[in-house]
């Protein structure tokens, strides 16, 4: 986590709030987040990597239409406390993403 805040602090100036869960953060507004994935439980052979959220008006309903699709459910909907509610998903070709919805 250390060596991410520093990189991407150098490469794009950004700065960050918070610590166990980190906000990217660009002129004092939020504009991503960060994850300690071995506090949170990833298994080993997940890399680290960015992962892109689309806002949606209903995680669970997107989560359905995306296994409808030909696609899959990587993590169920669940609720982020204060939040939302969101679900990893992977298109058919394997391209992984997010779904939220406030």
């Amino acid at each position: 986590m250390e060596a991410a805040k520093a990189f991407y602090g150098k490469v794009f100036g950004w700065t960050t709030k918070g610590d166990n869960y980190v906000e990217w953060q660009l002129d004092g507004r939020t504009i991503g987040g960060c994850n300690d994935m071995n506090a949170i439980g990833m298994p080993p052979q997940v890399p680290p990597h960015w992962l892109v959220y689309f806002a949606v008006k209903s995680t669970d309903e997107a989560a359905d239409r995306v296994k409808e699709l030909g696609g899959s459910v990587n993590m169920a909907p669940m609720d982020i406390p204060g939040m939302g509610r969101f679900a990893v998903v992977a298109d058919p070709q394997g391209a992984v993403f997010a779904a939220f919805s406030a």
